[in-house]
């Protein structure tokens, strides 16, 4: 047989091997998302039937975020509160604590990135709302963050959950407080501003074994819930510094947080 033939039959049998393997891994990825649709739509039916529960319209097909380790510096810091208070002295304290002087003002902050300050001379409010002064603040000091009601009336404080791309980072607020129409205080925690992403330590749950676990927390805490309108994420920090994604599900009777890796359940 002439040897451009047997090429030429070599190269065709190659090509129907490599169409058929093509196929056949075709065929078993059809099948896994059929599999995987088919055990979210049990879990879903699961909190329909036995739970009594309202399902959303929509509900997210993965994890959106990654796990990352938030780091700074005493210029970092130095930053953030002469951002609040102008030029500052700073002096540390011991155990973590750095005091901050200026004219305007005393601040302090911890190791954990909790700080509190307090000013000699309160800020009065000349022409600007007291939403729109810390508005102006959290702006200059690089911080993402949205009111957590509405604009309260006289002196009660203004509370702000912190953000990361939109995203809440759960334990992170800042408080302002007035009193005669002065700014008076400010304090919180703050996310440092040098991030690194993580991989996670586990592959995280899919949606259905997600919700599967949401089902099993209502019944062992006996929580009665008659709708869930949202599943969205949420950051949630450790002791090490590391910043965890974390799942929230919002029912009509409160919200609840569930671990990404392990479906462990909390309440806020």
């Amino acid at each position: 047989m002439p040897t451009g033939k047997v090429k030429s039959m070599a190269l065709a049998l190659l090509l129907a091997a490599n169409l058929a393997f093509g196929g056949l891994l075709l065929y078993r990825m059809q099948q896994a998302a059929r599999f995987e649709q088919d055990t979210l739509h049990q879990a879903i039916a699961l909190l329909e039937e036995e739970a009594g529960l309202r399902m959303p319209q929509t509900l997210p097909a993965a994890m959106p975020l990654a796990p990352f380790v938030a780091t700074r510096s005493a210029a970092d810091d130095l930053r953030f509160m002469e951002s609040f208070l102008g030029v500052c002295a700073a002096e540390d304290q011991g155990g973590g604590l750095v005091r901050y002087t200026s004219a305007a003002g005393d601040g302090h902050l911890r190791r954990n990135a909790a700080f509190d300050l307090l000013y000699h001379n309160s800020i009065r409010l000349e022409n600007e709302r007291p939403v729109e002064l810390a508005a102006r603040l959290l702006a200059a000091a690089g911080i993402e963050a949205q009111m957590l009601s509405a604009a309260p009336a006289n002196d009660e404080p203004l509370v702000y959950q912190q953000l990361i791309d939109g995203t809440p980072v759960l334990g992170y607020h800042i408080i302002f407080t007035f009193q005669r129409g002065e700014l008076v205080t400010v304090s919180g925690h703050y996310v440092p501003p040098h991030r690194q992403t993580q991989a996670f330590a586990v592959e995280p749950l899919d949606m259905a074994t997600l919700l599967t676990r949401f089902y099993a927390g209502l019944r062992h805490g006996s929580y009665l819930c008659r709708e869930l309108s949202v599943v969205s994420v949420a950051y949630q920090s450790d002791s090490t510094g590391q910043f965890l994604p974390l799942w929230m599900l919002r029912t009509d009777t409160g919200v609840f947080y569930l671990d990404a890796m392990t479906g462990a359940m909390s309440t806020g």
